[in-house]
């Protein structure tokens, strides 16, 4: 039945396809519209047709009857065959793709092989996926099996068809691109939403390397020397680079992977471009090049001599783009597109579907949501967490708003609390590691375990190390799967290293004995293939040694250079580090980091947990899909701080926006808001509240109630406008800007706030070079422990005081980066007692943003506008 249900998907397809080609040739202005009626229309009588075959299965059924040892088993699969032609007949009505079952997503997992396998599709065929694509019509072409290694080709000769001079002056016109399309809010299928996806993240790494290409120059470059090697692909050649002695300045950066370069050859009159291969083969003194043919053609020369100069990483890029170009077949494609899907009535059987629900009975619990029994959270959380573990298979990805100090990373830990006490599988992503970090530590320290050893941190250590609030013993890092073998054997390492130092202590080799059990009972939980054999008859030894303390250690030493083998850069830690992934139930991750081979080991997650959402690109969200999960959640704001984006262009065709993002556009209840906030003191949510929220956002009675610290200064209240009229911003067009006096506004303000004080104050401000001249004022002034930030890197941030410094004063009443309300949003919502704002009135007051003039208007009617007079008469009078 399977293979027929295929066969029909894939005939009736076809037909849409060969439709909409020759819709096309008789008439280019032939709307979209007309096409999907006609497809309609076929997919009824194809339907009409399965209703047939179901009646004459019916007729067969009376023989049957008669019959039953020669006909039962043939009715039924005629049956099952003619229910599985309608039901896809009527799903390709409805505009996606049938619900994935468990038989499906194991077909779609077995393309991810190795990078060096399979076959690629040749760039006819993606052009004329694009074409279609620009007439807004879905790809319905029949493709050849998609790989791996066939997304990293296909990456590969795109890139690098982007010459110098194009990514220079940053074209996509001479960069060979055809005109990048608006974004959409819904899409015909799947399939039209994962090329849309390809294409923004295409044009991402364009972006990402034209930005880097501009400041490239022949004089930043180091020599190296290069060899000829094998053809990768039509078109692509692999170079292998060693570099010259003596080159100083080196940075080890450019040799990772997907890192895009500038090559200079002939003496700087030739300039192309290459991308870092991945390969097995790389060490530190030799790296391989993926380089265009046409570029480096054979000859009798066996090295040559370039110069390169590294643009920037297209890690993320390429890893968006593989993941779309896979296509992960995943139960909540209807969702993704923004159609709902419509009511079947569907025929389960056992050898042909898996009636599973999303999750256990006893997981999904009852209407009561006391049953959530998390006592901490407040009505809107347990709506929401109640909401998502009853979710069905036609609700599978489900949103949660959370505004700014409404408790959503404590609503994300509770969540995983209970998903964890009901063994559920769960990937928890986020776009930013700051983001895992804070959800992760946070979960360590209100799971009341010492140890976890279900959760597993994966990423690039150092960008995880920095993002950490923990250093050294107790933090992330502990569970980051490259260090967790030698984590584990610390303490017996440790009692090792006791008894060398008190061979004759008996406590020590009882420690000894004692800690080499739990190491080998971690280990067998965390990696139990990975530790048989030697490891665990080693430990096994430990645990009963009665020999002297020379012996022991001996042992010992034996011990511990055996488990160092799984651990950092250990000879078995990939052999380690994919057993503990694999058994894992809980891991930590960003949405990039989901991507790596190395995933592929993982069980596919019963759930994937998206933190911060809203700052993700569409392309980014899809990365996890390889995953394939069985639900979604999704959680942020869109109404704060969006995705960085890098291409100017797709900015402005409206692609700056999150998956979460577009979904509540088309349905803003389609997201479950938290709706108590605990952080604002009243006067200062008030205005946010009802400007971006509709006034649903609450303050919770602890925000109400709650007293000022002892030493808070009595004349600063909750909300204050400074009028800084004398200010006048400098910066020229496409630069940051600052301005000096509303600087010397923010010293004069800490410098008063600050007296006797022993709660937190921040300043924040706009832009960058006002960053740096704040923090020079301050120092210029002695005022030193004042942290300063841009307001986009203070998000999900707080503070006691936070003084904010708008910037921008000029005639023409332009407010740049102020326009932008999500960032405005972010500004007002960070202070807990008191928000000094510092800006210009009447530029604001002048200005085309509506946000911007209701703030002016808000603080003027409320008594919170003062000049910069009257607020320095305050605190000097106080």
């Amino acid at each position: 039945m399977e293979s027929d249900w295929g066969r029909d998907w894939d005939d009736l397809s076809d037909s849409r396809a060969d439709a909409t080609e020759e819709a096309t040739r008789e008439d280019g202005m032939r709307d979209f519209d007309d096409f999907q009626r006609d497809a309609a229309d076929d997919a009824e009588t194809t339907t009409v047709d399965a209703t047939n075959d179901v009646a004459e299965s019916e007729d067969a059924g009376d023989d049957a009857n008669a019959h039953p040892k020669s006909s039962s088993k043939n009715f039924k699969k005629r049956s099952r065959e003619s229910l599985a032609r309608a039901f896809n007949a009527r799903s390709l009505v409805d505009g996606f793709a049938p619900l994935a079952t468990p038989r499906n997503a194991h077909r779609s997992r077995s393309s991810f092989d190795d990078l060096t396998e399979g076959e690629d599709d040749g760039n006819d065929e993606d052009d004329a996926r694009t074409r279609d694509l620009e007439r807004g019509i879905p790809s319905r072409r029949k493709e050849k099996r998609r790989t791996r290694g066939g997304a990293a080709r296909a990456f590969a000769r795109r890139a690098l068809r982007w010459d110098a001079k194009a990514l220079r002056l940053d074209s996509r016109k001479l960069a060979g691109e055809r005109e990048l399309l608006e974004a959409r809010s819904t899409y015909a299928n799947v399939n039209a939403w994962y090329d849309a996806c390809e294409e923004l993240a295409y044009e991402e790494a364009r972006a990402t390397m034209s930005k880097a290409a501009a400041g490239a120059s022949e004089s930043n470059a180091f020599r190296v020397v290069a060899e000829r090697g094998r053809d990768v692909a039509d078109g692509l050649v692999e170079l292998t680079v060693r570099v010259v002695r003596g080159e100083k300045d080196v940075q080890e950066e450019w040799r990772r992977p997907w890192t895009a370069l500038m090559v200079y050859r002939e003496g700087g009159r030739v300039v192309t471009t290459a991308l870092v291969a991945a390969s097995r083969e790389a060490t530190m003194s030799s790296v391989p090049l993926w380089v265009r043919a046409s570029d480096f053609p054979k000859s009798s020369t066996t090295s040559f001599d370039l110069k390169i100069v590294p643009l920037d990483s297209l890690l993320v890029h390429q890893r968006m783009v593989c993941a779309c170009y896979l296509r992960p077949k995943v139960a909540f494609a209807h969702q993704l597109i923004g159609h709902k899907r419509a009511t079947h009535v569907k025929f389960y059987d056992s050898e042909d579907e898996d009636n599973t629900p999303l999750m256990d009975a006893s997981v999904q619990g009852g209407d009561d949501a006391e049953r959530c029994d998390d006592d901490d959270l407040n009505a809107s959380q347990r709506r929401a967490m109640q909401r998502f573990l009853n979710a069905s298979h036609s609700n599978a990805l489900q949103m949660v708003q959370g505004p700014p100090g409404c408790g959503k990373t404590r609503f994300v830990v509770a969540l995983l609390r209970r998903l964890m006490r009901d063994d559920q599988r769960v990937l928890v992503c986020a776009p930013s590691n700051k983001a895992v970090c804070v959800a992760m530590e946070l979960y360590l320290s209100t799971c009341g375990l010492v140890h976890d050893d279900r959760c597993a941190l994966l990423g690039v250590e150092d960008a995880l190390r920095d993002a950490s609030s923990i250093q050294g013993a107790g933090g992330v890092l502990d569970y980051f799967v490259y260090r967790r073998c030698g984590v584990i054997a610390l303490p017996l390492e440790s009692a090792l290293q006791a008894l060398g130092k008190r061979r004759d202590d008996n406590d020590a080799l009882k420690t000894v004995r004692a800690r080499a059990r739990t190491t080998r009972e971690r280990l067998q939980v965390v990696a139990p293939d990975f530790i048989k054999g030697d490891i665990a008859r080693g430990l096994r030894a430990l645990e009963s040694v009665s020999g002297t303390a020379s012996e022991t250690l001996e042992l010992g030493k034996e011990v511990m250079s055996a488990i160092s083998c799984g651990s950092d850069r250990g000879d078995r830690v990939e052999d380690f580090v994919r057993e503990a992934l694999h058994r894992a139930r809980l891991v930590f991750c960003t949405l990039a980091s989901s991507g790596q081979s190395l995933c592929q080991s993982m069980e596919p997650p019963d759930v994937l947990l998206v933190d911060e959402a809203a700052q993700a690109l569409e392309p980014e969200i899809a990365i996890p899909f390889l995953r394939l999960p069985r639900k979604v959640l999704l959680v942020g704001d869109p109404a704060q701080l969006p995705a960085t984006m890098c291409s100017e262009l797709a900015r402005r065709l409206g692609h700056a926006r999150s998956l979460m993002e577009r979904l509540m556009s088309l349905d803003d209840s389609a997201a479950n808001l938290l709706d108590t906030q605990y952080r604002m003191h009243p006067r200062i949510s008030s205005w946010p509240s009802a400007r971006y929220y509709s006034g649903r956002v609450m303050d919770a009675e602890h925000v109400i109630e709650r007293e000022q610290p002892l030493d808070f200064p009595r004349w600063l209240p909750p909300y204050v406008f400074v009028d800084v009229k004398r200010g006048v911003e400098y910066g020229g067009r496409g630069m940051s800007k600052r301005n000096d006096a509303e600087a010397e506004a923010v010293c004069d303000a800490i410098q008063a706030i600050r007296r006797g004080s022993t709660f937190s104050i921040v300043v924040i401000t706009f832009y960058s070079a006002q960053v740096r001249k704040i923090r020079a004022a301050l120092a210029a002034r002695g005022l030193r422990g004042f942290d300063v930030h841009s307001v986009d890197s203070f998000q999900g941030s707080e503070a006691d005081v936070v003084v904010c410094s708008a910037v921008r004063s000029n005639t023409k009443a332009r407010v740049g980066f102020l326009s932008d309300s999500r960032r405005l949003n972010v500004a007002l919502t960070r202070a807990k007692h008191s928000l000094v704002f510092l800006a210009s009135s009447d530029t604001l007051s002048r200005c085309d943003v509506d946000d911007l003039r209701s703030l002016v208007e808000d603080a003027r009617e409320k008594d919170s506008w003062v000049t910069e007079e009257d607020f320095r008469r305050n605190f000097s009078t106080d």
